[in-house]
């Protein structure tokens, strides 16, 4: 009875969004926790992106700078978390954004909203597949230094890697739940299987030269700016942690289950990542030789290093491989069900198609094979040279972050202005508007009351603020065409291509989120 009472109250929360319950909701507590620690994977994503951050901030700005940007997400998503309370739909962002925002620009911002969110998640989704087929390449070297590898041999490995996640979120999509409950167990247990050897075997350094080394490679006028451009990488390893907003119509309970695990995935994978960050910038020995590393990832070097083995340092790295996998098989089911969402209002050129749900799996598949098929041209960016991947992570860090500023900040309005209230839930009516009337809001079970709600709100804005700023940087200076951030460009092209569809075409369709449905009284 109990599992019936949940799943009314599920289904009752869909209706009062104007939304029919279509999707299977598969996800409990644990598995969606898994879910969302796994496609974080942050203690993972601290050997990943290692080469990309040690020049900029050093080991101290490292870790100054992950303490830094984990506060800051936690402010984030405290803040999105009340708004995943309020609405629990996979449309996320843009579907906030039309119940928050004046009427007057309510539909246009829902729109460019939607589409800043899709291409945060679709360089999201290339970038973590990139670093899958990448790390094949780098285990390769590893274990055979003659090897020589090429960039389209990557970019296949790119495209495999895609192409198994599809596998998954298809034809074994409804066992993706017990997928990613492995995933969770496989997340703690390598943490330790990692970070017992590294640190009982390598050499240790000084805990001076660990907080107070910072380094400035792209010759920035002073090291204050070389910190805050490392700050994308710390960010970098943080994303992801909405992909549970975009599953929340697959999940149990999902008004208060959808904020607690965020939170929670950020304090557990903050925890580790931390840790596994401070650890490894101990046992780093010699930087120049672990950034030269012909494998292309510092941490395999460190890893050899500190046990003396080839075998001992590809068995740990294929311990970050797996992960990595977990994390792209995640990613590819959450940009797929924001897509579906989207689509399902019309924002997107052929939503009639993008739409549609398989009847007897419940998933949307041409959703999924769209996200895969636009996962694989922006792979062909790769081809472009490495410098091309720290564009894709701006580009991931500047369009999600502006598609949760638009979130933070209306929300951090319409509370100061007393738009949102306290009310039972049986009361409350659909909480969106297909026409330019103000709907009255009430907040949901999970909410930070009073003062301190507002203090967070404006810290999360103004952490926001900084950081979209700074992912436009390049890395290094004096800035030529082939190592300048074109980051700026890809978000540019994408909303000038929005903008140019809204007036041919898309403002006649999309009237933000569709009422699909009436309350019956």
């Amino acid at each position: 009875m109990e599992s019936l009472s949940s799943m009314d109250r599920d289904r009752a929360d869909l209706a009062r969004l104007g939304k029919k319950s279509v999707l299977k909701r598969n996800f409990g507590f644990m598995p969606i926790l898994g879910f969302a620690c796994t496609v974080i994977i942050t203690w993972e994503a601290t050997f990943l992106t290692l080469s990309l951050g040690l020049p900029s901030g050093g080991p101290a700005g490292l870790i100054y700078g992950f303490t830094f940007v984990w506060l800051g997400m936690l402010a984030v998503f405290t803040t999105i978390g009340e708004m995943a309370s309020i609405a629990p739909t996979s449309g996320g962002q843009y579907y906030w954004v039309s119940m928050l925002a004046p009427p007057y620009c309510r539909k246009f911002l829902s729109y460019i909203t939607g589409w800043i969110t899709l291409i945060g998640w679709q360089a999201l989704s290339t970038s973590t597949v990139y670093l899958c087929g990448s790390l094949i390449q780098g285990l390769v070297v590893l274990v055979n230094p003659s090897f020589d590898g090429t960039l389209w041999q990557e970019t296949l490995l790119l495209w495999a890697m895609t192409f198994f996640c599809v596998f998954f979120n298809t034809t074994l999509g409804n066992f993706l739940p017990h997928v990613e409950g492995l995933g969770l167990v496989l997340h703690i247990v390598g943490f330790f299987a990692i970070m017992v050897p590294l640190i009982y075997l390598a050499p240790h350094g000084s805990a001076s030269y660990v907080f107070g080394t910072f380094l400035n490679e792209g010759k920035w006028p002073t090291q204050g700016i070389s910190f805050m451009i490392s700050l994308n990488v710390a960010v970098f390893d943080f994303l992801g942690s909405d992909s549970v907003i975009h599953m929340s119509e697959e999940i149990r309970g999902a008004a208060t289950v959808v904020p607690q695990t965020m939170i929670l995935s950020l304090i557990i994978n903050g925890t580790m990542g931390l840790a596994a960050l401070i650890a490894t910038l101990f046992c780093i020995g010699d930087v120049d030789a672990a950034l030269a590393s012909p494998t292309g990832y510092p941490f395999m070097e460190i890893f050899q290093s500190a046990t003396g083995s080839v075998g001992g340092a590809a068995f740990m790295s294929v311990i970050l491989f797996i992960m990595q996998t977990f994390a792209a098989i995640g990613l590819v089911a959450a940009t797929s069900r924001m897509l579906w969402a989207f689509a399902r209002d019309r924002g997107l050129p052929g939503w009639q198609y993008l739409s549609r749900v398989n009847p007897n799996t419940s998933i949307p598949t041409v959703a999924v094979a769209v996200t895969v098929i636009v996962t694989c041209l922006l792979g062909l960016l790769n081809l472009a040279g490495p410098i091309v991947f720290n564009d894709v992570i701006s580009l991931t860090v500047s369009a999600l972050l502006l598609s949760y500023l638009f979130v933070c900040g209306l929300l951090l309005w319409r509370r100061c202005t007393g738009f949102i209230t306290h009310n039972t839930r049986h009361l409350q009516k659909i909480g969106i508007s297909d026409g330019d009337a103000e709907v009255q809001l009430y907040w949901g079970p999970w909410h930070v009351p009073g003062v301190l709600g507002i203090v967070i709100n404006v810290i999360a804005c103004a952490f926001l603020v900084l950081i979209i700023f700074w992912s436009f940087w390049p890395q290094a200076t004096p800035t030529t065409a082939d190592s300048m951030n074109m980051s700026v460009l890809m978000l540019g092209a994408t909303i000038i291509f929005a903008v140019v569809w809204y007036v041919a075409h898309a403002r006649k369709t999309y009237r933000g989120p569709i009422i699909e449905l009436e309350l019956e009284n």
